[in-house]
């Protein structure tokens, strides 16, 4: 019988075993052994996260806490923020020739673990002495982040001068 086949179809039938002979090894050997690769791959990295994984707790906590420090200013001011707050303003005031016009209650919001409490602070005076004041509150005595500052001028009836006000959003996060 395989001397009627021609070498043709011989040659053919030998491609098509040959085919199928490699199907059939990659699917019962090779690509068992690919995921076993894969895996092992895969907990090698998982084995060098883990051993890693004290040293980069500690750098995590070191950064919770100079976030803590920065924004939450619980222990800075004995959580008393507000009242800090007014305190400084009022002692910068007194001392530049500034008006304090008005420091209403704080609005609080919550943010899932977090309270933000924002101070709004509308200040007179002039333009770099109210430069100087925000940069006081935010970089020297650190009392919290000024989310926003608006400036606007508008004329004194009386005395046709014009009058400089700027609203202050101040910003402090605490832990709930």
């Amino acid at each position: 019988m395989i001397k009627i086949i021609s070498y043709k179809k011989k040659n053919i039938l030998l491609l098509a075993g040959t085919f199928l002979f490699s199907v059939l090894i990659y699917y019962f050997s090779i690509e068992r052994t690919i995921e076993l690769v894969k895996l092992c791959s895969n907990l090698e990295q998982q084995l060098l996260v883990a051993e890693n994984a004290p040293k980069r707790l500690a750098e995590l906590k070191m950064q919770l806490g100079q976030i803590t420090v920065r924004l939450g200013n619980e222990g800075k001011f004995g959580g008393d923020v507000q009242q800090a707050l007014l305190e400084q303003i009022t002692h910068y005031c007194n001392e530049n020739n500034l008006v304090l016009k008005e420091f209403p209650q704080p609005l609080v919001s919550r943010e899932q673990d977090y309270i933000v409490e924002t101070n709004i602070i509308v200040v007179e005076g002039g333009f770099s002495k109210l430069l100087k004041l925000i940069y006081q509150l935010e970089q020297v005595k650190k009392t919290g982040k000024v989310a926003a500052v608006y400036f606007k001028s508008k004329e004194d009836l009386k005395s046709k001068k014009l009058i400089l006000t700027a609203s202050l959003y101040l910003q402090n996060i605490k832990k709930s």
